[in-house]
């Protein structure tokens, strides 16, 4: 991901709270940042706002459109971390349990080390996995199994 696609993001939704932003604005913003493709929806209640520009990968000519589905692995992390301390605060997760007992996820069934991975260990990026592994969202992926490079918790 290009370093200013996430300040475009977040200085986009904060202008868009305050002014109608047009969709040409979004476009030039996009491409003076070498952006080949976004999606944003600004939601207030009695107010929707949608765009979609460009291309869903640089160099193809596929567009994005309402239904075009992003990768949101970073802002996942912030997602997840609050998630996980809800659950902790109304006692409904342990931070040191294994995840593997509150959820069966076909990806690691054959993993024993993945099995061992409790919250506390996702939220201080000690899960043991690579960043990425397989082409995301295929098929493919989905069904393939991830592998630790080394031992969850170190």
């Amino acid at each position: 991901m290009k370093p200013f696609v996430v300040l475009f993001l977040l200085l986009l939704s904060i202008s868009l709270s305050y002014a109608q932003v047009s969709l040409d604005q979004v476009k030039d913003i996009a491409d003076e940042l070498d952006i080949p493709g976004v999606q944003i929806v600004y939601a207030k209640p009695g107010e929707t706002h949608s765009y979609y520009v460009g291309k869903i990968r640089e160099g193809q000519a596929v567009q994005v459109t309402p239904e075009t589905q992003f990768q949101a692995a970073s802002l996942t992390k912030v997602v997840v971390a609050y998630v996980f301390f809800k659950l902790y605060d109304q006692g409904l997760i342990n931070l040191d349990t294994p995840l593997s007992e509150y959820y069966s996820y076909d990806r690691i069934q054959d993993n024993q080390a993945a099995k061992t991975i409790t919250a506390r260990m996702v939220l201080t990026h000690q899960t043991g996995f690579q960043n990425w592994e397989g082409d995301v969202p295929t098929d493919e992926w989905r069904a393939s199994p991830l592998h630790s490079l080394f031992k969850p918790g170190t």
